[in-house]
């Protein structure tokens, strides 16, 4: 039979326990935009997004097929469906889901 200190201890570590998951999962407030036109621009645009946050991966020249990806993708976010078009991983996967957001 359990004894009152027990149910005492259990019942302090069920706290504790419950404090430190709920402090694990603390997320730190969003800081405040740097620069807010390139982040309106950004957000009406993949390509601008692109070209803006992730000057590394996309330093090249946009190919008439890359804009037409791009095209789709816009579509895709704001109308919802599916976008089949090969080769857009590289687009998909470094911009439009952050772009989305």
């Amino acid at each position: 039979m359990p004894t009152k200190d027990g149910a005492q201890h259990r019942e302090r570590m069920a706290l504790r326990s419950r404090e430190q998951s709920l402090s694990a999962r603390e997320i730190a407030p969003i800081p405040p935009m740097r620069n807010p036109q390139r982040r309106m621009a950004a957000r009406k645009c993949l390509k601008t997004f692109c070209e803006q946050y992730f000057p590394q991966r996309f330093k090249l020249a946009w190919s008439s097929y890359h804009l037409e990806v791009i095209e789709r993708l816009q579509a895709v976010g704001k109308f919802g469906g599916t976008s089949h078009c090969p080769g857009r991983d590289k687009i998909l996967v470094e911009a439009f889901l952050l772009f989305q957001v």
